[in-house]
């Protein structure tokens, strides 16, 4: 688990300087404290850089960037392949040779293989099972080539600039790299990717490719690009979700005729349990202590219970939230406490209250490079800083259990969807309008106003509705007048809607909960869930592991019929009935719960100095992008509860420090 970064120019009208790469590699050094280097290809104008975190082959065997054995063909390679011992068996069956005992090795000889068999690069990346991001460079063809996992597990950034393109882990190291080739950027306003900041305010997160620098975009989860002379050439989709697969002559999906009326639903249960138990042991292989995240939830305590039949005295680490949770949620503790009690595991627990988050909002937004809104980032943090003083460098997490499974109350309205859309929509509209005048301090309250807003939609726009935080409508009346102009034809629902557009012909054959479930793996893992995972474990330089997104496990999971993954109102039925015997039944039936950080009594009080700092008249106006009086009008209508506002008020401000330390390029000491 690393950071990579590169450059590959189309002219010769600049000189590279080591301190380039020095400083390129020192912004990346938290993704790779143990190690770095990197390539430079003066004649073709391209570098390379890594950041190396140790985990397979801790010795010198495996530094990169990493050379052929002709040292024509070049690797930086970002992630885990867990399967690499048997490419790599196959590998040395076909004569190939190893230096190391690496899986960045087994992928350099597997791409040689590959291209001298004449097979294609996405048959290459088709074996593969793991969370990467990596770029190769061909000599032989002058060729560079990016490319990221299914999911979108690890971060890769990239850039297109007069003089070529250039591509990083992070956003931090493009900017390190532009400042050397880039002489004079736009007026800072202008850098601004306006339409990101919608969606950031509406889902506290960006659909990729887009990222909130104009110019600075996302290589989307299951994507390729190959670059020649500085220019992008082809752009791949190399990887689609195992639920669009159809058969042309029929149009339907043959994975669902697997589990056919007479298999039993028995059969289902053990596949269940037999995969997600493979997938937990294929992933800790490592030659480094492994660890995990325990919230006492059932994802976390099914991948504990399992990796603790190979690591008997996994540590695990969970947090302690010590001012209470927020209205609306359950303490995790002791659950957590019972799980490690039960399987008789060490656990490490976090305090998180607000002084906690105070002192680490701004390294928080910093390290995610990305404004989104969302606590459970800082619990990440924290937990992967105790992790590493443990000698940890590798955890395992519950990631993505909810979006194979289902596991969401968006999942359960989507049951109650068909029943309440019979009434009149007048009707609807009214029941809607009534529940958002509902006190917006009470969780319950809260929850029916969303629920009833999104009865008065239809179709696909209704799916989508169920991934939308603030409503953009609103969202857009923060602007001022002068962006409210740009985003007059732009729609914040437009990339979910486009994407299953885009499969229109494929989704046929899915229901709701699937179409949803397909929404949830493409955006809303990739580019909320996965990223800040990333962005907070790397940040202490620990690698995160997500059983749930092994690629055998997603597409059995994509062939078992909605009504066994949400059973009447029962989220992941399937996965509790494969857990029983194995977890106890109050942590496999207890109630769904999310991060339960007390988020908006502290907007309110214990952060309240913050708010007024970040969102004040002179910090709103001198940005230019929203207007004063409205934000005022949120906060108060927020502390009157006449609204719920905390999150659209906590996006604000992550907004603002974004721009102070992304777009003024502020250091992080001066940007409060």
């Amino acid at each position: 688990m690393c950071g990579i970064a590169g450059f590959f120019l189309n002219n010769d009208n600049h000189d590279l300087e080591r301190s380039l790469f020095e400083e390129t590699n020192l912004s990346m050094k938290h993704r790779g404290p143990d190690d770095n280097g990197f390539y430079l290809d003066s004649s073709n104008k391209l570098g390379l850089m890594h950041t190396r975190l140790s985990i397979i082959d801790k010795s010198q065997k495996g530094h990169q960037p990493m050379l052929s054995e002709n040292n024509n063909v070049i690797i930086v390679f970002n992630g885990e392949i867990y399967n690499f011992k048997e490419i790599r068996k196959n590998l040395i069956s076909k004569g190939y040779k190893f230096r190391s005992s690496s899986d960045t090795e087994v992928l350099l000889n597997l791409y040689l293989n590959f291209k001298e068999e004449g097979k294609s690069l996405v048959s290459m990346l088709k074996i593969l099972n793991g969370i990467f991001s990596f770029a190769i460079w061909d000599k032989t063809i002058q060729k560079l080539i990016i490319a990221k996992d299914a999911f979108g597990v690890k971060p890769l950034y990239w850039r297109k600039i007069n003089d070529g393109f250039i591509f990083g882990s992070e956003l931090k190291s493009l900017q390190n790299i532009s400042k050397y080739f880039i002489t004079q950027e736009d007026p800072a306003k202008e850098l601004i990717n306006y339409k990101a900041i919608q969606s950031y305010l509406t889902y506290l997160w960006c659909p990729s490719p887009y990222t909130s620098h104009r110019d600075i975009y996302k290589l989307e989860p299951g994507n390729l690009i190959e670059i020649e002379k500085g220019l992008i050439k082809k752009k791949t989709k190399w990887y689609d979700l195992p639920q669009f697969k159809i058969n042309e002559k029929t149009n339907i999906n043959p994975q669902k005729k697997l589990f056919r009326s007479d298999h039993k639903v028995e059969e289902i249960i053990k596949q269940t349990r037999i995969k997600l138990r493979k997938a937990v042991h294929s992933q800790l292989v490592s030659d480094v202590p492994i660890g995990a995240f325990l919230s006492g939830g059932l994802d976390s305590s099914a991948i504990v219970a399992f990796a603790k039949e190979k690591v008997p005295n996994l540590k695990c680490f969970t947090i302690n939230t010590k001012e209470g949770s927020d209205n609306g949620y359950e303490d995790d503790l002791p659950y957590a406490k019972k799980v490690a009690a039960q399987f008789k595991l060490p656990l490490f627990e976090i305090d998180l209250d607000s002084n906690t988050l105070i002192s680490n909002f701004l390294r928080v937004i910093d390290s995610l490079e990305e404004p989104i809104a969302d606590p459970s980032a800082l619990n990440v943090l924290l937990i992967s800083e105790i992790a590493r003083e443990h000698g940890i460098k590798v955890l395992l997490s519950g990631a993505g259990g909810d979006d194979i499974f289902t596991g969401y109350r968006r999942h359960i309205a989507l049951k109650f969807y068909n029943q309440i859309n019979l009434l009149p929509n007048n009707l609807l509209k009214i029941l809607s309008f009534t529940t958002s005048q509902l006190p917006q301090d009470q969780s319950l309250f809260r929850r029916l106003s969303k629920f009833s807003r999104f009865c008065t939609k239809k179709g696909e726009e209704a799916l989508v509705d169920l991934f939308i935080w603030n409503q953009p409508e609103y969202m857009k009346k923060l602007f001022n007048q002068h962006f409210r102009n740009k985003l007059k034809t732009y729609s914040s629902e437009e990339s979910l809607l486009k994407f299953l557009k885009g499969y229109e012909k494929n989704l046929n054959h899915l229901d709701e909960i699937d179409k949803v479930l397909c929404l949830e793996q493409r955006f809303f893992l990739s580019d909320h869930n996965l990223i800040y995972t990333d962005k907070m474990s790397m940040a202490a330089g620990v690698e995160v592991r997500v059983p749930f997104l092994d690629l055998d496990l997603v597409k059995f999971t994509s062939q078992i019929p909605s009504q066994l993954k949400l059973k009447d109102k029962e989220c992941k039925w399937i996965l509790k009935k494969a857990m029983e015997g194995i977890l106890p039944r109050e942590i496999i039936y207890r109630k769904k719960m999310g991060f339960g950080s007390p988020i908006r009594k502290w907007l309110k009080f214990e952060l309240k100095e913050l708010v007024m700092e970040v969102l004040s008249e002179k910090s709103i106006n001198k940005r230019g992008i929203f207007s004063y009086e409205r934000v005022q009008k949120l906060i108060e209508d927020n502390d009157k509860n006449r609204c719920d506002g905390s999150y659209a008020i906590l996006s604000l401000i992550s907004i603002e420090i974004w721009c102070r330390r992304f777009i003024d390029q502020r250091n992080l000491e001066n940007l409060i």
